[in-house]
């Protein structure tokens, strides 16, 4: 069998760095078929990876050819799962996996790497419980610092601090990357105190303190459409501001009206100051109640059964008024939310907000 590094270096493969359209890409694919190379299934699974990785614009046409293999290495599934996690089609990573375990291949650390990336870019996946199975089955969990950070950083940007600590205290070497995502999540989740005695016990500890255990860098802003997204058994609704097009749009619509009949009821008035347009009160209100966090509050009401917390995941800042309307919604209702915006984790319950209405 040839080896991997002689296959990667081989003139067809070599090609498709240089390959600019799908077109010359099928003929780089005749080529191998019609020269039997794509028999040999660690050629195919350079091939696919190749594509994939390489040109990211032809995933679709490496999946297809991965698709038909009866026998795929490990490198070709491992490279779709790669690909997978950065794009927008990111839950096709877990098909793969799926597939894996079908062909009796072992999990390696390759594999667990790209999985909790794309467990972290889900909005509501439950990251915790999913990859702590993926860790069980793949037997990782002892012998690799790297997934183990991976999936602690994972876990911290998912909102999941407790399990977050908890995956920190049992790792057996803690490097200063892992200090620092700990660090962050309990600062991005409202919890400076914990953040603070965190960082001092990492200087007791010994531990080198670089930039990222001491600021955030702050990021240039442009002004973007509201957007809000909120995931129900396994799939992805996504609502931005004043959004109609939901096809359950009629029951948010009802929905919405409920929950403003009974906040009002409970002493809730719309906070318009921060709206600077120049028309009337009743205006300013109605804009206010169609931001996108909650038509996707009302949605997650609609669909999510009552001990299930409502996760929304919003490209801006969380508002004043949504950010109470939210906290009543928690109280009145008797639901837990969790807002991740674009600066940190809100966890509304019981009416009061894990940021201390502070952020």
């Amino acid at each position: 069998m040839s080896s991997l590094r002689s296959i990667a270096r081989h003139p067809s493969i070599c090609l498709i760095d240089s390959s600019t359209t799908l077109r010359e890409l099928l003929q780089i694919h005749a080529h191998l078929l019609l020269n039997g190379l794509l028999n040999e299934p660690q050629f195919l699974g350079q091939f696919v990876a190749a594509v994939a990785l390489r040109n990211p614009e032809n995933l679709e046409h490496s999946s297809r050819v991965l698709d038909r293999c009866e026998n795929p290495t490990m490198f070709g599934l491992n490279s779709m799962i790669r690909v997978h996690s950065k794009s927008p089609s990111l839950q096709k990573s877990f098909r793969y996996y799926n597939r894996i375990r079908r062909c009796g291949l072992s999990l390696d650390n390759y594999t667990f790497n790209f999985l909790v990336r794309a467990c972290a870019q889900l909005p509501a996946c439950g990251v915790g419980n999913r990859c702590t199975v993926l860790w069980v089955f793949g037997g990782i969990l002892d012998r690799d610092v790297v997934c183990q950070t991976a999936m602690l950083s994972a876990s911290a940007k998912y909102g999941d601090v407790a399990f977050a600590k908890q995956l920190f205290d049992e790792m057996p070497e803690r490097e200063t990357v892992a200090w620092n995502v700990m660090i962050a999540g309990y600062a991005q989740c409202g919890e400076s105190r914990e953040a603070l005695n965190l960082f001092h016990e990492m200087q007791l500890e010994g531990v080198k303190v670089n930039e990222p255990s001491m600021v955030m860098k702050s990021r240039g802003v442009k002004k973007l459409l509201g957007c809000s997204v909120v995931e129900v058994d396994g799939e992805v609704h996504e609502f931005f501001v004043g959004d109609n097009s939901h096809q359950m749009y009629n029951e948010i619509k009802v929905m919405l009206g409920e929950i403003f009949r009974r906040l009002r009821l409970s002493g809730y008035m719309a906070n318009t100051n921060p709206v600077l347009f120049d028309i009337e009160e009743e205006e300013k209100e109605n804009a206010l109640a169609l931001h996108s966090e909650k038509i996707a509050t009302a949605f997650g009401l609609i669909r999510l059964k009552k001990d299930v917390p409502i996760r929304i995941v919003k490209n801006l800042r969380i508002c004043w008024d949504c950010h109470d309307f939210m906290k009543i919604v928690s109280r009145t209702f008797d639901r837990e939310i969790v807002v991740r915006d674009n600066n940190r984790f809100h966890h509304f319950k019981g009416g009061g907000c894990s940021c201390r209405d502070y952020w």
